[in-house]
């Protein structure tokens, strides 16, 4: 099957999938990170200026109307976050999936490319040692001695 050497070397080759996989995987969730952040930002700045708004608009609407309006757009925020939260972590899982199948895809074949040099560095060794003679001449040999 493998040799020692032969199996390392594709350890060392799922190891280098498994590290390059996981950092893709880790900077696909720092961009969504850091572009949900962005997003929540901006969302929480307009909402700030919305709440001065309505303060500086206190005395003209009464007490009940500000406290109203207060609720209404602290759960008109809270929505907004929600769904940002939402849309975000669709996008990422979207995103993921596709980088995902890449990646299996890529990697079946480097691995299926590295077997096949094994085989024919095999084969070769083979054909050297053995001057190209196919493995029942070699059987035939063995059985007439």
């Amino acid at each position: 099957m493998f040799t020692d050497l032969e199996m390392s070397t594709f350890c060392d080759l799922l190891v280098k999938q498994f590290s390059e996989k996981e950092i893709l995987m880790k900077v696909l969730l720092s961009k969504y990170l850091e572009l949900k952040w962005m997003e929540k930002s901006s969302i929480k700045d307009v909402f700030n200026q919305k709440f001065k708004d309505l303060e500086d608009k206190w005395n003209e609407i009464g007490e009940e109307k500000y406290e109203k309006y207060y609720q209404d757009l602290k759960i008109w925020e809270e929505n907004m976050f929600k769904d940002t939260d939402n849309k975000f972590d669709h996008l990422h899982a979207e995103e993921q999936a596709c980088m995902k199948k890449i990646l299996e895809k890529k990697h079946a074949k480097e691995q299926i490319d590295q077997k096949h040099e094994i085989l024919e560095a095999k084969i070769k060794a083979y054909d050297e040692l053995f001057g190209g003679r196919k493995m029942k001449d070699i059987e035939h040999e063995k059985k007439a001695f």
